[in-house]
């Protein structure tokens, strides 16, 4: 079992499982986790989280194919949805004044 604190996270490796612990600056964010250029998870950061592994890796291998992004609350929603709330709310009368 290997474990590593870095900025923001704490990485706990054991038997080709990884366990991530994100900071309180960081929990409940909203976010992206991108592990190995593919996009594993988006929405409210968690308090943790793991990734089954391939192979025995360390710690700092693991850390350079994480990136864990915090993103903009709109990211996350599908811009179809923002438009029906903005309509029913009537800050939009007439969608062809709605830009993206």
């Amino acid at each position: 079992m290997a474990i590593m604190r870095f900025n923001d996270l704490i990485i706990e490796i054991d038997s080709k499982v990884a366990n991530v612990f994100l900071s309180d600056d960081l929990v409940t964010m909203p976010g992206a986790i991108i592990f190995n250029g593919k996009l594993l998870y988006k929405g409210r950061l968690p308090f943790s989280f793991s990734i089954k592994l391939g192979c025995d890796m360390d710690p700092k291998t693991f850390y350079a194919l994480l990136h864990v992004k915090t993103v903009a609350l709109s990211d996350l929603i599908p811009k179809y949805k923002l438009r029906e709330a903005a309509e029913e709310s009537g800050i939009i009368r007439n969608s062809r004044y709605l830009i993206y």
